[in-house]
Order: structure tokens, then C-alpha cells, then sequence
């Protein structure tokens, strides 16, 4: 059975994955839920490299304009720049909490339907492997299981956080840039995949309801994109805090890439082995 509204299978052609994604589902007033929920994830990713076929040269223009940019700012600002594809080891689930009918999203670019990374969650993770990596080289500077977010090279690379009064801070910006990564077009590189939850009625009813071992689990299906697809990641790396030497500070953001990459994973998930990348070349 289709689960697409009438109204918008005449545009379905027309429609990047994004679009599609988002309204070709439908919902039955009279139960008050999906229609056909257990097939509508599968039936939206039928065709979907076709669709994908139709924009990849859409995606060959971002990963060149990317590029183009990133070269263009680092010969202008006299910036380092980090250029590196890095191919998924594991499933990425990116976007999980986006608003959806499923209650499962994905972050898909809005142009050509193709899933990315945003820039702002890069930055988020590249943050937290920095602080990694300072706690594995300087232990002492550990306090209650954290870096402080006045450490000298959070604040260098990553600006420092706003405060509820900004009038008494003195705010700066961090020296790294960070653009949103793309995937390399490649079939098949968004699947089904499947979680299990064993307390619905405790974490559906604000936690009423104890969680207990009795309770059947029940099943909930996400998209994912799969392994082995691979993403650019670029940085670019400013002279904001008048350092001497920026090889040494690419040196550190390719650090915290390894340890973003390999250790803390990207996405949702992450705790269970999600979002790993093997790292490219640069």
C-alpha cells in the first residue's frame, strides 16, 4: 500500500528527498496515527537512488564551491586550511530528534535532498575532542571530571561560552571555521535501521509508569546513512589569537579530528558504536 497523500503524488518526481521525506506521509484522522507506519520508512527510500541520480551534480557543485571557498579564505586571511574525506566505519545517524510524523528525523539539505553534517555539530564534537585530547595531555587540568571552559586553548579554538550577562564578558571568537559535510554521491547509502526500547510506557508517560523486564519491547525504525559512505570534512583555521605558528595549530585540529573520528563518533548513537570514521587523506 502507498502511504503518500493524493494531493502530493503528482509532484512526487519533482521532489528532492528532502521534500519527500518530510510531507509524502499520511496521516489517518480517524485512529489518530500513520498510515501503513510500519512500511512508510521503507517506502520512503524505494527509488531513492534514482532520485539521488537526478541532483548528484548538484552535490558535485557543493563539494567544488566548498572547496573553492575554503582556498579562497585561506589565501585571503593568510588562514590555514584542513581538507580531509573520512569514510563511515559504522552508520550514521545524524538527525535523529529533527521533527518527524515517525518522531525519527535526519538531517537532509534542503537543495538536494542529500544527508550532511552540520557545521554546528562538527564544531560541537570537534570541542569535546579537544577537551579529550588536553584531559589525556594534561591530567591536572581536570576538575570534577571536566575541562574548564575557560581553558586556554578551548577558548583559542572555540571562542568562549556566552554567559546570561554578556555586558560583563569579554567575549571572544574561536579561530576555526567549520563547514557543513557533504557525502561523495554513493548508492545505497541510506538504510533502515532498527531500535528496540523495552520501556515505552515509562518514557512515553513522563515516568509514571516504573520502568519493568516484563514489558515487550517495541520496535522503531530510523533511516541511517550507511558505512562506508564518505564525507569532506574541511576546517579552516584563522590567526585569530595571534599564534606563531598555524602549522602547529592545523597540527592540533587534525588531533582532535583523529579523536572526534575515531573515539567520540558523530550523530546519535554514538555510545553504541554509531558515527565512526575511518580517517582519509587529506
Amino acid at each position: 500500500m502507498n502511504p503518500f497523500p493524493e494531493s502530493l503524488k503528482k509532484h512526487f518526481d519533482r521532489m528532492n528527498f528532502s521534500l519527500h521525506f518530510s510531507h509524502c506521509v499520511e496521516w489517518d484522522w480517524k485512529n489518530g496515527s500513520l498510515k501503513n507506519e510500519p512500511e512508510i520508512l521503507e517506502t520512503l527510500i524505494k527509488n531513492l537512488d534514482t532520485k539521488f541520480d537526478k541532483v548528484k551534480k548538484s552535490l558535485s557543485k557543493i563539494q567544488e564551491r566548498q572547496e573553492k571557498a575554503l582556498n579562497g579564505l585561506s589565501e585571503l586571511y593568510g588562514a590555514e586550511s584542513l581538507s580531509i574525506g573520512c569514510t563511515l566505519k559504522s552508520p550514521l545517524a545524524i538527525g535523529l530528534g529533527n521533527g518527524h510524523p515517525t518522531e525519527t528525523g535526519m538531517f537532509l539539505d534542503k537543495n538536494t535532498g542529500f544527508p550532511y553534517i552540520p557545521a554546528s555539530s562538527i564544531k560541537g564534537v570537534f570541542r569535546l575532542a579537544c577537551a579529550v585530547n588536553i584531559a589525556e595531555k594534561y591530567p591536572e587540568k581536570v576538575v570534577d571530571g571536566e575541562i574548564s571552559d575557560n581553558d586556554e586553548t578551548l577558548v583559542k579554538y572555540f571562542g568562549t561560552v556566552a554567559k546570561k550577562d554578556i555586558k560583563n564578558c569579554d567575549m571572544k571568537s574561536g579561530s576555526l571555521v567549520f563547514f557543513d559535510a557533504f557525502p561523495e554521491h554513493r548508492a545505497g547509502m541510506i538504510k533502515t535501521d532498527i531500535m528496540t526500547p523495552h520501556f515505552g510506557e515509562y518514557y512515553s508517560g513522563g515516568g509514571k509508569v516504573q520502568p519493568s523486564e516484563e514489558k515487550s519491547p517495541c520496535p522503531v525504525k530510523f533511516l541511517t546513512v550507511d558505512k562506508d559512505t564518505k564525507f569532506n570534512f574541511r576546517i579552516l583555521i584563522c590567526n585569530n589569537s595571534n599564534s606563531q605558528n598555524l602549522q602547529n595549530d592545523k597540527e592540533e585540529v587534525e588531533a582532535m579530528l583523529k579523536t572526534a573520528c575515531e573515539i567520540l563518533g558523530f550523530g546519535a548513537k554514538t555510545a553504541i558504536g554509531y558515527g565512526r570514521f575511518n580517517l582519509g587523506e587529506k
